[in-house]
Order: structure tokens, then sequence, then C-alpha cells
């Protein structure tokens, strides 16, 4: 799948701490990758295969409407990988990493806050998280 474009769905909580870090995002909502050929996959946190692990969907995790809506993809952290066949790869059993491969690039997805895991938030970053630590 050729990655298109990468959107942000947020809640207000979340639009306020985006530019704290720049190697990594803490969302309480999803992420929503939308692929050349029309079709697109949701990201967020969700409780299976164990509670606060990272989920992923062809259909929004939320019934509502987001807060805000953002276009990521000419952000550091997403623009390498535009235009990239993207595959996204459980790294553990318990889908606590998700690596978003690229041919030589990848952003992870991991169910932590602030180094916390099992957490009830998607972190999205450019460094391969150590699970456990």
């Amino acid at each position: 799948m050729i990655l298109k474009r990468v959107i942000y769905e947020l809640y207000e909580i979340d639009l306020a701490s985006l530019n704290d870090q720049p190697e990594w995002h803490e969302i309480d909502r999803e992420l929503c990758l939308e692929f050349e050929s029309g079709k697109a996959l949701y990201f967020s946190w969700c409780n299976e295969p164990e509670q606060y692990s990272v989920g992923l969907l062809n259909h929004r995790f939320n019934e509502n409407e987001p807060d805000h809506i953002l276009d990521a993809s000419k952000s550091d952290m997403w623009s390498k990988l535009i235009g990239q066949e993207i595959t996204p790869i459980f790294l553990d059993d318990s889908h606590q990493v998700l690596e978003l491969k690229g041919k030589t690039y990848s952003v992870y997805l991991s169910s932590q806050e602030n180094g916390s895991w099992f957490s009830d938030v998607l972190r999205i970053s450019m460094k391969l998280p150590k699970f456990g630590s």
C-alpha cells in the first residue's frame, strides 16, 4: 500500500501538546493513513489482544467526529513515508508496538504515555520504543 496522506483525528486536549516533542506525539484519539488505492487504515489504542494495546481497523474507532483533523503528511515524522510502500507489522504478541515500515524508514506506534505501558494513549514515534522500559 502506497501512503498518500497522514491524518491525525484529535480531541481538543491532543492539539495543544503536538508541538511539544518533534520526535514523538501522544494522542488520545486516532491516526488515519490514506493510501493511493483509496483505502484507509485507522490506528488507536484498543482493548485486544491485551487491555490497552495498539489497534488497527479499516474504519474509525470512534463513532463521534473528532474535535480537530490535522494533516501531518508534511511533518518531519511522516514526510519520508509519503509515496512509499507501507507495511504495518506488530512487533510483539500483545500488540504494544506496531511498526509502519517503509523501504528505508519506519514510524512506530505504541500504547504508552510518558513511558508507562498498557496505556489508553497512542504514542507515535520516530524511534523504536523499548517495550517494558
